[in-house]
């Protein structure tokens, strides 16, 4: 089983600075639990140079979430490759606890397409990925988050303030 480590296996590192700040900096600043819902649009600069845009939206309704990010190269390198990502994730919360019910997961760098998703089934146990033409399943657990839900568990259990936890990340090809 893999740790929280999630940016690990991004394929493109030139992403990774997009999705952590589409992934983290809203729902980690909020102080109300569960967040609000919003709508948040970033520019991404790299050397003093517009590089790339994300917008993030996070909608809460009752215990249901949805949490989507857009993202796209604008300028220079990033445009030229056609830098694009998509990530959605689908929940709802069991008291403070996150459970995620659907994840998707769509990037695209030049000619290099990646898409996986995982369909998470509380009442079973497991969670289903699906990545090109392969399906795995694994056991599913209390702390298995998807990468986007993973930041509102660790708003959660701050908001807690617990001291020591861990959660277990589901990728598209390892937990």
């Amino acid at each position: 089983m893999k740790m929280i480590n999630w940016f690990e296996n991004t394929h493109a590192s030139y992403l990774r600075p997009l999705l952590a700040t589409a992934l983290g900096l809203p729902a980690l600043a909020q102080a109300d639990w569960p967040p609000p819902s919003y709508t948040a649009v970033y520019d991404m600069y790299m050397d003093g140079k517009l590089r790339a845009e994300t917008q993030a939206t996070f909608t809460r309704q009752d215990q249901q979430w949805t949490f989507e990010n857009r993202g796209q190269g604008t300028k220079g390198l990033a445009r030229v490759l056609g830098v694009e990502t998509e990530e959605s994730a689908a929940g709802r919360w069991e008291g403070d606890d996150v459970l995620t019910g659907r994840f998707s997961h769509r990037s695209k760098v030049a000619v290099r397409k990646d898409r996986w998703s995982a369909e998470f089934d509380w009442e079973a146990g497991t969670v289903r990925v699906e990545r090109d033409d392969r399906t795995m399943e694994y056991p599913l657990e209390r702390g298995m988050v998807d990468p986007v839900g993973l930041t509102l568990a660790m708003q959660s259990l701050l908001n807690r303030e617990q001291k020591e936890w861990e959660l277990l990340v589901v990728e598209d090809e390892e937990v």
